[in-house]
């Protein structure tokens, strides 16, 4: 009876250590918007007969490239090693990386789709990181965002159903 009533406070104690709940970041995609950027092309203005120069006059291309905005946000615990990746589509050129690089460089005979990883690094709770880049229109434009932090071995943050968004623009 005395190693009984030993041994049942020892298990509530080690289970009372294990029971205890570690505040997990939760790190989430809030949106991923697709919007054209008109590609503005200056024309050559030549003064006019009497010396003075004319204004010049923005022309907007009828085929404009993709801005992709994506905007993350860690609502609890401190976040460590974020990495927010987009999947792009496959014909798509990037024209400007915002900071991040491009990885599994596709072309149109490719199953695998090319990504840009932007990494973020250490997110404190409750801040906002937005990330942006641009490239050129394709006949599909859509991108998959996906953010990642590093909490424990196997497990990434409080809610991983929050983790991917998609957008898209016809």
């Amino acid at each position: 009876m005395k190693r009984l009533l030993l041994f049942v406070p020892g298990i509530l104690l080690c289970f009372s250590g294990i029971a205890q709940n570690q505040t997990l970041p939760d790190v989430s995609v809030v949106s991923v918007t697709l919007a054209p950027v008109p590609i503005v092309k200056q024309p050559t203005i030549l003064p006019d007969p009497n010396g003075t120069q004319q204004p010049a006059k923005s022309v907007a291309s009828t085929n404009p490239n993709i801005k992709c905005t994506i905007v993350i946000h860690n609502a609890l615990a401190d976040a460590k090693n974020v990495t927010v990746t987009a999947t792009i589509p496959r014909d798509a050129t990037v024209i400007s990386n915002g900071g991040g690089r491009q990885i599994n460089p596709g072309n149109g005979n490719m199953v695998v789709y090319p990504e840009m990883v932007f990494p973020v690094g250490t997110m404190t709770a409750g801040q906002s990181v937005t990330v942006e880049f641009t490239f050129t229109k394709t006949v599909k434009n859509v991108v998959k965002a996906q953010v990642h932090c590093d909490v424990l071995p196997g497990r990434y943050d409080a809610d991983p159903n929050n983790d991917v968004k998609t957008g898209v623009i016809y």
